[in-house]
């Protein structure tokens, strides 16, 4: 009776692996920045275009791995980026900042614009 009992439970235990797929789900690959920006007094910059290099020296030179305009909070997500080190900025403007993302995790990085590019 009690191997019967023993038996059973781990069947049922087993097949709830089977047909829960929180069970079965794969490693995350990629992770998720989440960036705000801001002007010097703390107000949040909406249609603002924000972007993304895998480099600080991409950053300057503006090639970019990805781009997004900021909402009407100020903010804007870069989603399913592979692990790694990304600098973050406005064209434009010379405040910029780096952040890692992780495989799996969400970033949430605030960026304050307060140093305009002066062109001559």
């Amino acid at each position: 009776m009690k191997k019967t009992i023993v038996v059973l439970f781990s069947l049922a235990f087993l097949s709830t692996m089977v047909f829960f797929p929180s069970c079965n789900s794969k490693d995350a690959t990629t992770g998720n920045l989440h960036l705000t920006v801001i002007d010097s007094v703390g107000t949040p910059l909406s249609s603002i275009m924000a972007a993304i290099s895998t480099s600080r020296q991409n950053e300057v030179e503006g090639t970019y791995s990805n781009t997004g305009w900021t909402d009407a909070s100020g903010y804007v997500t870069f989603i399913n980026l592979p692990p790694g080190y990304y600098w973050y900025g406005v064209p434009g403007w010379k405040n910029f900042g780096a952040v890692q993302v992780y495989a799996g995790l969400d970033q949430y990085v605030v960026l304050m614009l307060n140093v305009p590019y002066h062109h001559p």
